[in-house]
């Protein structure tokens, strides 16, 4: 990820670019960011409010997303 800053109106403010953006740590957000690592994506970043949030989360099942959010690491 890559950290610029940019100037609007008189006010800098930082701006982030990476290669890919996910919204979201649901099932298929974290299913998402591991098949690009596995595709040798690494430039990733994973915007949410909650990790392990979403969806398959909310309405009470799923083991699978309990499984990827136990593979993922500490917050950043």
């Amino acid at each position: 990820m890559k950290k610029e800053y940019i100037s609007i109106q008189g006010i800098t403010l930082p701006f982030y670019r990476c290669h890919t953006l996910i919204i979201g740590s649901g099932a298929a957000s974290l299913n998402c960011a591991l098949h690009l690592y596995d595709f040798n994506i690494k430039d990733i970043a994973i915007v949410t409010e909650c990790l392990g949030g979403g969806t398959s989360n909310n309405s009470g099942s799923d083991k699978q997303t309990y499984y990827k959010v136990s593979l993922f690491g500490q917050e950043k």
